[in-house]
Protein backbone atom coordinates (compact mmCIF):
# COMPACT_ATOMS: atom_id res chain seq x y z
CA UNK A 1 0.00 0.00 0.00
CA UNK A 2 1.40 3.40 -1.00
CA UNK A 3 1.63 6.34 1.39
CA UNK A 4 -1.20 8.02 -0.55
CA UNK A 5 -3.44 4.93 -0.33
CA UNK A 6 -2.77 4.75 3.38
CA UNK A 7 -3.68 8.43 3.71
CA UNK A 8 -6.96 7.95 1.84
CA UNK A 9 -7.81 4.83 3.82
CA UNK A 10 -7.18 6.51 7.14
CA UNK A 11 -8.91 9.78 6.34
CA UNK A 12 -11.95 8.68 8.28
CA UNK A 13 -9.89 8.10 11.41
CA UNK A 14 -10.51 10.73 14.09
CA UNK A 15 -7.39 10.09 16.16
CA UNK A 16 -5.21 13.15 16.65
CA UNK A 17 -1.99 11.50 15.47
CA UNK A 18 -3.67 10.07 12.35
CA UNK A 19 -5.26 13.38 11.41
CA UNK A 20 -2.01 15.29 11.95
CA UNK A 21 -0.05 12.77 9.84
CA UNK A 22 -2.62 13.04 7.05
CA UNK A 23 -2.66 16.84 7.31
CA UNK A 24 1.10 16.97 6.82
CA UNK A 25 1.00 14.53 3.88
CA UNK A 26 -1.77 16.44 2.15
CA UNK A 27 -0.03 19.78 2.78
CA UNK A 28 3.01 18.51 0.90
CA UNK A 29 0.88 17.16 -1.97
CA UNK A 30 -1.15 20.38 -2.33
CA UNK A 31 -4.49 18.57 -2.19
CA UNK A 32 -6.56 21.46 -0.88
CA UNK A 33 -9.98 19.75 -0.90
CA UNK A 34 -8.86 16.77 1.20
CA UNK A 35 -6.82 19.10 3.40
CA UNK A 36 -9.97 21.08 4.21
CA UNK A 37 -11.69 17.85 5.35
CA UNK A 38 -8.80 17.02 7.70
CA UNK A 39 -8.72 20.60 9.01
CA UNK A 40 -12.43 20.49 9.81
CA UNK A 41 -12.01 17.17 11.63
CA UNK A 42 -9.11 18.51 13.68
CA UNK A 43 -11.09 21.57 14.72
CA UNK A 44 -14.20 19.52 15.42
CA UNK A 45 -12.64 16.70 17.43
CA UNK A 46 -9.40 18.24 18.76
CA UNK A 47 -10.11 21.93 19.27
CA UNK A 48 -8.39 21.72 22.64
CA UNK A 49 -5.15 20.42 21.15
CA UNK A 50 -2.43 23.07 20.91
CA UNK A 51 -0.58 20.79 18.51
CA UNK A 52 -3.56 20.76 16.12
CA UNK A 53 -4.20 24.51 16.43
CA UNK A 54 -0.57 25.37 15.80
CA UNK A 55 -0.36 23.03 12.81
CA UNK A 56 -3.40 24.59 11.14
CA UNK A 57 -2.16 28.09 11.99
CA UNK A 58 1.13 27.44 10.19
CA UNK A 59 -0.84 26.27 7.15
CA UNK A 60 -2.92 29.43 7.23
CA UNK A 61 0.23 31.57 7.44
CA UNK A 62 1.61 29.84 4.34
CA UNK A 63 -1.64 30.56 2.50
CA UNK A 64 -1.60 34.21 3.57
CA UNK A 65 -4.64 33.95 5.83
CA UNK A 66 -2.95 35.91 8.58
CA UNK A 67 -5.94 36.92 10.69
CA UNK A 68 -7.21 33.32 10.72
CA UNK A 69 -3.75 32.14 11.79
CA UNK A 70 -3.60 34.77 14.52
CA UNK A 71 -6.96 33.68 15.90
CA UNK A 72 -5.86 30.02 15.99
CA UNK A 73 -2.61 30.90 17.75
CA UNK A 74 -4.45 32.98 20.34
CA UNK A 75 -6.71 29.99 21.02
CA UNK A 76 -3.64 27.77 21.39
CA UNK A 77 -1.90 30.17 23.76
CA UNK A 78 -5.07 30.52 25.82
CA UNK A 79 -4.77 26.78 26.49
CA UNK A 80 -1.03 26.89 27.20
CA UNK A 81 0.71 30.26 27.23
CA UNK A 82 4.19 28.78 27.65
CA UNK A 83 4.60 27.52 24.08
CA UNK A 84 7.67 29.04 22.51
CA UNK A 85 6.77 27.91 18.99
CA UNK A 86 3.26 29.37 19.17
CA UNK A 87 4.74 32.73 20.17
CA UNK A 88 7.24 32.40 17.33
CA UNK A 89 4.48 31.69 14.79
CA UNK A 90 2.54 34.65 16.13
CA UNK A 91 5.63 36.81 15.66
CA UNK A 92 5.84 35.62 12.05
CA UNK A 93 2.23 36.68 11.47
CA UNK A 94 2.93 40.14 12.88
CA UNK A 95 6.07 40.36 10.74
CA UNK A 96 4.05 39.71 7.60
CA UNK A 97 1.60 42.37 8.73
CA UNK A 98 4.54 44.74 9.29
CA UNK A 99 3.50 45.19 12.91
CA UNK A 100 7.14 45.19 13.96
CA UNK A 101 6.70 46.03 17.65
CA UNK A 102 4.05 43.38 18.25
CA UNK A 103 6.19 40.90 16.33
CA UNK A 104 9.19 41.71 18.52
CA UNK A 105 7.18 41.25 21.71
CA UNK A 106 6.02 37.79 20.60
CA UNK A 107 9.51 36.84 19.43
CA UNK A 108 11.02 37.86 22.78
CA UNK A 109 8.45 35.69 24.57
CA UNK A 110 9.48 32.75 22.36
CA UNK A 111 13.14 33.32 23.29
CA UNK A 112 12.36 33.71 27.00
CA UNK A 113 10.61 30.33 26.95
CA UNK A 114 13.26 28.61 24.82
CA UNK A 115 16.61 30.45 24.91
CA UNK A 116 18.24 28.01 22.47
CA UNK A 117 15.74 28.58 19.63
CA UNK A 118 18.09 29.78 16.89
CA UNK A 119 15.40 30.66 14.34
CA UNK A 120 13.79 32.95 16.92
CA UNK A 121 17.05 34.91 17.18
CA UNK A 122 17.18 35.21 13.37
CA UNK A 123 13.61 36.50 13.32
CA UNK A 124 14.35 38.86 16.21
CA UNK A 125 17.31 40.27 14.29
CA UNK A 126 15.17 40.94 11.22
CA UNK A 127 12.58 42.72 13.33
CA UNK A 128 15.23 44.85 15.00
CA UNK A 129 16.47 45.81 11.53
CA UNK A 130 12.99 46.99 10.60
CA UNK A 131 12.91 49.05 13.80
CA UNK A 132 16.30 50.59 13.03
CA UNK A 133 18.00 48.99 16.04
CA UNK A 134 20.88 47.67 13.98
CA UNK A 135 23.41 47.11 16.79
CA UNK A 136 20.93 44.91 18.65
CA UNK A 137 20.14 43.11 15.40
CA UNK A 138 23.80 42.20 14.95
CA UNK A 139 23.97 40.81 18.49
CA UNK A 140 20.91 38.68 17.76
CA UNK A 141 22.47 37.31 14.57
CA UNK A 142 25.59 36.44 16.55
CA UNK A 143 23.47 34.46 19.00
CA UNK A 144 21.71 32.64 16.16
CA UNK A 145 25.00 31.64 14.54
CA UNK A 146 26.45 30.53 17.89
CA UNK A 147 23.44 28.22 18.38
CA UNK A 148 23.49 26.87 14.82
CA UNK A 149 27.00 27.32 13.40
CA UNK A 150 26.26 24.94 10.52
CA UNK A 151 23.16 26.78 9.33
CA UNK A 152 23.98 28.94 6.27
CA UNK A 153 20.84 31.06 6.72
CA UNK A 154 22.28 32.67 9.83
CA UNK A 155 25.44 33.83 8.07
CA UNK A 156 23.43 34.96 5.03
CA UNK A 157 21.07 37.12 7.08
CA UNK A 158 23.97 38.52 9.10
CA UNK A 159 25.79 39.40 5.87
CA UNK A 160 22.73 41.33 4.67
CA UNK A 161 22.83 43.39 7.86
CA UNK A 162 26.53 44.10 7.37
CA UNK A 163 25.71 45.35 3.88
CA UNK A 164 23.02 47.64 5.29
CA UNK A 165 25.52 49.00 7.82
CA UNK A 166 28.04 49.68 5.05
CA UNK A 167 30.52 47.16 6.44
CA UNK A 168 31.05 45.60 3.05
CA UNK A 169 34.16 43.54 3.77
CA UNK A 170 32.39 41.95 6.75
CA UNK A 171 29.40 41.25 4.51
CA UNK A 172 31.60 39.40 2.02
CA UNK A 173 33.13 37.33 4.83
CA UNK A 174 29.68 36.26 6.05
CA UNK A 175 28.39 35.50 2.55
CA UNK A 176 31.47 33.33 2.05
CA UNK A 177 30.72 31.43 5.28
CA UNK A 178 27.15 30.83 4.15
CA UNK A 179 28.34 29.62 0.75
CA UNK A 180 30.95 27.34 2.30
CA UNK A 181 28.05 25.56 4.02
CA UNK A 182 25.69 25.74 1.04
CA UNK A 183 27.46 26.52 -2.27
CA UNK A 184 24.17 26.74 -4.18
CA UNK A 185 22.57 29.37 -1.93
CA UNK A 186 21.60 31.51 -4.89
CA UNK A 187 20.54 34.62 -3.00
CA UNK A 188 23.87 34.69 -1.17
CA UNK A 189 25.69 34.47 -4.51
CA UNK A 190 23.56 37.30 -5.89
CA UNK A 191 23.96 39.57 -2.85
CA UNK A 192 27.67 38.81 -2.70
CA UNK A 193 27.87 40.08 -6.28
CA UNK A 194 26.14 43.31 -5.28
CA UNK A 195 28.62 43.93 -2.48
CA UNK A 196 31.62 43.15 -4.69
CA UNK A 197 30.27 45.65 -7.20
CA UNK A 198 29.87 48.27 -4.45
CA UNK A 199 33.51 47.66 -3.51
CA UNK A 200 34.57 48.20 -7.13
CA UNK A 201 35.50 44.56 -7.78
CA UNK A 202 33.48 44.36 -10.97
CA UNK A 203 34.98 41.19 -12.45
CA UNK A 204 34.54 39.30 -9.20
CA UNK A 205 30.96 40.56 -8.99
CA UNK A 206 30.28 39.21 -12.47
CA UNK A 207 31.64 35.81 -11.45
CA UNK A 208 29.30 35.77 -8.44
CA UNK A 209 26.25 36.67 -10.57
CA UNK A 210 27.13 33.98 -13.11
CA UNK A 211 27.50 31.39 -10.36
CA UNK A 212 24.03 32.36 -9.15
CA UNK A 213 22.64 31.96 -12.67
CA UNK A 214 24.29 28.57 -13.02
CA UNK A 215 22.29 27.47 -9.97
CA UNK A 216 19.06 29.22 -11.05
CA UNK A 217 19.13 30.55 -14.63
CA UNK A 218 15.84 32.41 -14.22
CA UNK A 219 16.80 34.25 -11.02
CA UNK A 220 15.44 37.71 -11.79
CA UNK A 221 17.58 39.79 -9.45
CA UNK A 222 20.81 38.14 -10.63
CA UNK A 223 19.78 38.69 -14.25
CA UNK A 224 19.06 42.38 -13.68
CA UNK A 225 22.21 42.88 -11.62
CA UNK A 226 24.22 41.25 -14.38
CA UNK A 227 22.54 43.53 -16.93
CA UNK A 228 23.44 46.65 -14.94
CA UNK A 229 27.00 45.45 -14.48
CA UNK A 230 27.46 44.78 -18.19
CA UNK A 231 26.29 48.32 -19.00
CA UNK A 232 28.41 49.80 -16.21
CA UNK A 233 31.42 48.17 -17.90
CA UNK A 234 30.38 49.71 -21.22
CA UNK A 235 29.03 46.48 -22.73
CA UNK A 236 25.75 48.06 -23.76
CA UNK A 237 24.28 45.64 -26.29
CA UNK A 238 24.52 42.48 -24.14
CA UNK A 239 23.48 44.58 -21.14
CA UNK A 240 20.28 45.84 -22.78
CA UNK A 241 19.46 42.32 -23.95
CA UNK A 242 19.85 40.97 -20.42
CA UNK A 243 17.76 43.87 -19.10
CA UNK A 244 14.72 42.43 -20.87
CA UNK A 245 14.56 39.96 -17.97
CA UNK A 246 12.82 42.71 -16.02
CA UNK A 247 9.58 41.48 -17.61
CA UNK A 248 10.09 37.75 -17.16
CA UNK A 249 8.65 37.16 -13.68
CA UNK A 250 6.08 38.70 -11.38
CA UNK A 251 8.75 40.14 -9.06
CA UNK A 252 8.65 43.36 -11.07
CA UNK A 253 5.79 45.32 -12.53
CA UNK A 254 4.47 43.44 -15.53
CA UNK A 255 4.58 45.02 -18.99
CA UNK A 256 1.41 46.60 -20.24
CA UNK A 257 -0.68 44.41 -22.49
CA UNK A 258 -1.81 45.53 -25.93
CA UNK A 259 -3.42 43.75 -28.84
CA UNK A 260 -0.75 45.19 -31.12
CA UNK A 261 2.64 43.41 -31.28
CA UNK A 262 5.65 44.57 -29.31
CA UNK A 263 8.53 45.93 -31.37
CA UNK A 264 12.15 45.11 -30.56
CA UNK A 265 13.93 46.11 -33.74
CA UNK A 266 12.23 44.07 -36.46
CA UNK A 267 12.02 45.65 -39.96
CA UNK A 268 8.80 47.65 -40.50
CA UNK A 269 7.03 49.36 -43.37
CA UNK A 270 7.41 53.14 -43.67
CA UNK A 271 4.63 55.03 -41.91
CA UNK A 272 4.13 52.34 -39.27
CA UNK A 273 2.80 53.93 -36.09
CA UNK A 274 4.85 53.09 -32.96
CA UNK A 275 3.63 53.74 -29.42
CA UNK A 276 6.52 54.25 -26.94
CA UNK A 277 5.13 53.82 -23.45
CA UNK A 278 6.61 55.25 -20.30
CA UNK A 279 8.29 53.22 -17.57
CA UNK A 280 10.61 54.12 -14.67
CA UNK A 281 11.75 57.64 -13.78
CA UNK A 282 11.75 61.16 -15.15
CA UNK A 283 15.48 61.10 -15.81
CA UNK A 284 15.07 57.91 -17.84
CA UNK A 285 12.36 59.56 -19.93
CA UNK A 286 14.56 62.61 -20.62
CA UNK A 287 17.50 60.40 -21.54
CA UNK A 288 15.47 58.19 -23.88
CA UNK A 289 13.43 60.80 -25.77
CA UNK A 290 16.56 61.29 -27.91
CA UNK A 291 15.46 58.13 -29.74
CA UNK A 292 12.48 59.92 -31.29
CA UNK A 293 14.67 61.24 -34.11
CA UNK A 294 16.21 57.82 -34.76
CA UNK A 295 12.77 56.19 -34.88
CA UNK A 296 11.54 58.86 -37.29
CA UNK A 297 14.57 58.24 -39.52
CA UNK A 298 13.62 54.54 -39.56
CA UNK A 299 10.23 55.49 -41.02
CA UNK A 300 8.05 55.40 -37.92
CA UNK A 301 5.30 57.76 -36.95
CA UNK A 302 5.92 57.95 -33.20
CA UNK A 303 3.39 58.35 -30.40
CA UNK A 304 5.44 59.07 -27.28
CA UNK A 305 3.92 58.69 -23.82
CA UNK A 306 5.37 60.89 -21.07
CA UNK A 307 4.51 61.90 -17.49
CA UNK A 308 2.45 65.09 -17.50
CA UNK A 309 5.33 67.12 -16.02
CA UNK A 310 7.39 66.34 -19.14
CA UNK A 311 4.80 66.73 -21.90
CA UNK A 312 5.35 70.49 -22.50
CA UNK A 313 9.13 69.98 -22.52
CA UNK A 314 8.99 67.05 -24.96
CA UNK A 315 7.00 69.16 -27.39
CA UNK A 316 10.32 70.92 -28.10
CA UNK A 317 11.72 67.81 -29.81
CA UNK A 318 12.04 68.82 -33.46
CA UNK A 319 10.69 65.64 -35.07
CA UNK A 320 7.72 66.20 -37.38
CA UNK A 321 6.42 62.62 -37.13
CA UNK A 322 6.33 62.72 -33.30
CA UNK A 323 3.29 63.28 -31.10
CA UNK A 324 3.58 63.41 -27.31
CA UNK A 325 0.72 62.19 -25.13
CA UNK A 326 0.29 62.30 -21.33
CA UNK A 327 0.69 59.03 -19.44
CA UNK A 328 -2.51 57.07 -19.07
CA UNK A 329 -4.03 58.16 -22.39
CA UNK A 330 -2.96 55.08 -24.40
CA UNK A 331 -6.60 53.98 -24.76
CA UNK A 332 -7.13 57.06 -26.95
CA UNK A 333 -4.13 56.31 -29.20
CA UNK A 334 -4.09 54.33 -32.42
CA UNK A 335 -0.87 52.50 -33.24
CA UNK A 336 0.50 49.44 -35.02
CA UNK A 337 3.36 48.44 -32.70
CA UNK A 338 4.46 49.34 -29.19
CA UNK A 339 7.77 49.45 -27.31
CA UNK A 340 8.54 50.11 -23.62
CA UNK A 341 10.76 53.13 -23.06
CA UNK A 342 13.80 51.31 -21.68
CA UNK A 343 13.77 48.72 -24.50
CA UNK A 344 14.54 51.37 -27.13
CA UNK A 345 18.36 51.07 -26.89
CA UNK A 346 18.05 47.32 -27.50
CA UNK A 347 15.57 47.72 -30.34
CA UNK A 348 17.80 50.26 -32.11
CA UNK A 349 21.00 48.27 -31.43
CA UNK A 350 22.76 50.91 -29.33
CA UNK A 351 26.45 50.66 -28.52
CA UNK A 352 28.61 53.26 -26.76
CA UNK A 353 29.62 54.50 -30.23
CA UNK A 354 26.13 54.69 -31.74
CA UNK A 355 24.15 56.62 -29.10
CA UNK A 356 21.93 59.09 -30.99
CA UNK A 357 21.58 62.80 -30.27
CA UNK A 358 24.46 63.37 -27.85
CA UNK A 359 24.13 67.15 -28.23
CA UNK A 360 21.09 69.35 -27.57
CA UNK A 361 17.80 67.63 -28.38
CA UNK A 362 15.53 69.41 -25.86
CA UNK A 363 14.96 73.16 -25.88
CA UNK A 364 13.44 75.76 -23.61
CA UNK A 365 10.13 77.33 -24.55
CA UNK A 366 10.90 80.74 -26.07
CA UNK A 367 8.19 82.61 -24.18
CA UNK A 368 9.12 81.05 -20.85
CA UNK A 369 12.76 81.78 -21.52
CA UNK A 370 11.93 85.47 -21.97
CA UNK A 371 9.99 85.41 -18.71
CA UNK A 372 12.93 83.89 -16.84
CA UNK A 373 15.37 86.40 -18.31
CA UNK A 374 13.15 89.15 -16.96
CA UNK A 375 12.80 87.45 -13.61
CA UNK A 376 16.57 87.05 -13.14
CA UNK A 377 17.53 90.47 -14.45
CA UNK A 378 20.94 91.43 -15.76
CA UNK A 379 23.71 88.95 -15.20
CA UNK A 380 26.10 90.20 -12.50
CA UNK A 381 28.44 87.21 -12.48
CA UNK A 382 28.70 83.58 -13.54
CA UNK A 383 25.33 81.88 -13.11
CA UNK A 384 25.54 78.42 -11.60
CA UNK A 385 22.52 76.16 -11.18
CA UNK A 386 22.82 73.43 -8.57
CA UNK A 387 20.89 70.27 -7.67
CA UNK A 388 22.38 68.47 -4.71
CA UNK A 389 19.73 65.84 -4.00
CA UNK A 390 17.12 63.75 -5.78
CA UNK A 391 14.01 62.00 -4.59
CA UNK A 392 14.49 60.54 -1.09
CA UNK A 393 12.43 57.50 -2.14
CA UNK A 394 14.89 56.55 -4.89
CA UNK A 395 16.48 53.17 -4.12
CA UNK A 396 20.00 54.61 -4.48
CA UNK A 397 19.37 58.00 -2.88
CA UNK A 398 21.79 57.46 0.00
CA UNK A 399 24.65 57.11 -2.49
CA UNK A 400 23.74 59.72 -5.08
CA UNK A 401 22.48 62.68 -3.00
CA UNK A 402 24.79 65.06 -1.13
CA UNK A 403 24.12 67.02 2.05
CA UNK A 404 23.84 70.70 1.14
CA UNK A 405 26.34 71.61 3.88
CA UNK A 406 29.02 69.87 1.80
CA UNK A 407 28.66 72.72 -0.72
CA UNK A 408 29.55 75.40 1.85
CA UNK A 409 33.01 76.28 0.50
CA UNK A 410 31.73 76.22 -3.08
CA UNK A 411 29.00 78.70 -2.19
CA UNK A 412 31.59 81.16 -0.87
CA UNK A 413 32.65 81.95 -4.44
CA UNK A 414 31.39 85.31 -5.82
CA UNK A 415 28.94 83.82 -8.31
CA UNK A 416 25.16 83.58 -8.63
CA UNK A 417 23.89 80.22 -7.36
CA UNK A 418 20.39 79.13 -8.37
CA UNK A 419 18.37 76.25 -6.96
CA UNK A 420 17.24 73.94 -9.77
CA UNK A 421 15.41 71.56 -7.42
CA UNK A 422 11.67 71.67 -7.08
CA UNK A 423 11.89 70.37 -3.50
CA UNK A 424 14.24 70.86 -0.55
CA UNK A 425 14.16 68.32 2.24
CA UNK A 426 12.68 69.43 5.53
CA UNK A 427 15.90 68.54 7.34
CA UNK A 428 17.85 70.98 5.12
CA UNK A 429 15.31 73.74 4.69
CA UNK A 430 16.55 76.07 7.43
CA UNK A 431 20.15 75.76 6.25
CA UNK A 432 19.10 76.24 2.61
CA UNK A 433 17.23 79.45 3.39
CA UNK A 434 20.34 80.81 5.08
CA UNK A 435 22.59 80.28 2.04
CA UNK A 436 23.18 82.52 -0.97
CA UNK A 437 21.30 80.08 -3.23
CA UNK A 438 18.44 81.82 -5.03
CA UNK A 439 15.21 79.94 -4.45
CA UNK A 440 12.98 79.24 -7.48
CA UNK A 441 10.97 76.29 -6.15
CA UNK A 442 7.54 77.91 -6.36
CA UNK A 443 8.00 78.80 -10.03
CA UNK A 444 9.12 75.35 -11.19
CA UNK A 445 5.67 74.01 -12.02
CA UNK A 446 6.88 71.54 -14.65
CA UNK A 447 10.05 70.68 -16.53
CA UNK A 448 9.44 73.27 -19.25
CA UNK A 449 9.84 75.92 -16.53
CA UNK A 450 12.97 74.18 -15.22
CA UNK A 451 14.33 74.05 -18.78
CA UNK A 452 13.78 77.80 -19.23
CA UNK A 453 15.65 78.42 -15.96
CA UNK A 454 18.47 76.03 -16.92
CA UNK A 455 18.83 77.91 -20.20
CA UNK A 456 19.82 81.02 -18.20
CA UNK A 457 22.67 79.18 -16.48
CA UNK A 458 26.31 79.25 -17.54
CA UNK A 459 26.94 76.00 -15.70
CA UNK A 460 24.87 73.29 -14.02
CA UNK A 461 26.33 71.33 -11.11
CA UNK A 462 24.18 68.34 -10.22
CA UNK A 463 24.09 64.93 -8.66
CA UNK A 464 22.64 62.07 -10.68
CA UNK A 465 19.04 63.21 -10.92
CA UNK A 466 16.57 64.35 -13.58
CA UNK A 467 18.03 67.88 -13.54
CA UNK A 468 21.36 66.46 -14.73
CA UNK A 469 19.63 64.68 -17.61
CA UNK A 470 17.78 67.85 -18.49
CA UNK A 471 20.95 69.95 -18.60
CA UNK A 472 22.71 67.32 -20.72
CA UNK A 473 19.74 66.99 -23.07
CA UNK A 474 19.74 70.78 -23.55
CA UNK A 475 23.45 70.83 -24.34
CA UNK A 476 24.28 72.96 -21.28
CA UNK A 477 27.65 72.71 -19.61
CA UNK A 478 27.15 70.10 -16.89
CA UNK A 479 29.36 69.04 -14.00
CA UNK A 480 27.94 65.76 -12.78
CA UNK A 481 28.83 64.47 -9.30
CA UNK A 482 28.86 60.68 -9.13
CA UNK A 483 29.26 58.15 -6.32
CA UNK A 484 32.15 55.68 -6.28
CA UNK A 485 30.01 53.14 -8.13
CA UNK A 486 27.52 55.11 -10.23
CA UNK A 487 24.38 54.12 -12.06
CA UNK A 488 25.16 51.94 -15.08
CA UNK A 489 24.56 54.70 -17.64
CA UNK A 490 27.63 56.64 -16.50
CA UNK A 491 29.96 53.64 -16.87
CA UNK A 492 33.34 53.58 -15.13
CA UNK A 493 36.70 55.34 -15.27
CA UNK A 494 35.87 58.05 -17.77
CA UNK A 495 35.56 61.84 -17.30
CA UNK A 496 32.89 62.23 -19.98
CA UNK A 497 29.63 60.59 -21.03
CA UNK A 498 28.72 59.13 -24.41
CA UNK A 499 25.11 60.11 -23.64
CA UNK A 500 25.73 63.85 -23.12
CA UNK A 501 28.49 65.62 -25.02
CA UNK A 502 28.64 68.65 -22.68
CA UNK A 503 28.87 66.68 -19.43
CA UNK A 504 32.00 66.41 -17.31
CA UNK A 505 31.91 63.60 -14.76
CA UNK A 506 33.41 63.96 -11.28
CA UNK A 507 33.61 60.66 -9.44
CA UNK A 508 34.11 59.89 -5.76
CA UNK A 509 37.67 58.64 -5.21
CA UNK A 510 36.36 56.34 -2.46
CA UNK A 511 32.96 55.31 -1.15
CA UNK A 512 31.21 58.18 0.62
CA UNK A 513 33.94 60.73 -0.10
CA UNK A 514 32.23 63.84 -1.48
CA UNK A 515 34.51 66.36 0.20
CA UNK A 516 37.46 65.79 -2.14
CA UNK A 517 35.26 66.20 -5.21
CA UNK A 518 33.72 69.42 -3.93
CA UNK A 519 37.14 70.86 -3.10
CA UNK A 520 38.21 70.02 -6.65
CA UNK A 521 35.07 71.65 -8.02
CA UNK A 522 35.63 74.75 -5.91
CA UNK A 523 39.12 75.21 -7.32
CA UNK A 524 37.92 74.52 -10.85
CA UNK A 525 34.95 76.87 -10.48
CA UNK A 526 37.15 79.62 -9.04
CA UNK A 527 39.19 79.50 -12.26
CA UNK A 528 36.10 79.46 -14.49
CA UNK A 529 35.38 82.56 -16.49
CA UNK A 530 31.98 83.80 -17.54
Amino acid sequence: MTQWDHCVKSINSDSLDSLIANFRTLSRSGNDSRLAVIKDKLLLHHSGSTKALNLIAVSEIEQGNLNVALSLLDRSLAIDFEQSLAHLYKSQVFERQKAWKFALESCNLAIDLKPDLAKAYRLRARLLQHLGRLGEAEASFQQAVALEPQNPEGYFAWANLMRELGRLEDAIAHYDKALALKPDLVQALNNRGKVLKDLGHLNDAMVSYERALTVKPDHLSARLNRAHLLMLKGELRPGWLEYEWRWKTGERKQPRRFQQPRWLGEPVDPGCRLFVWHEQGLGDAIQMVRYASRLAAMGFEVVWEAPSALVPLFSSVTVTSLSVVPAGRDALCSFDLHCPLMSLPLAVGTTALTIPETGAYLHANAEKEVNWRGRLGDRQSLRVGIAWSGSPTHRNDANRSIALREFATLLELPFEFHCLQKEVRESELEYFLGTRIIDHRQALRDFSETAALVQQMDLVISVDTSVAHLAGAMGKRLWLLLPFIPDHRWMMDRPDSPWYRTASLFRQPARGNWSDILLLLRDKLARTKQ
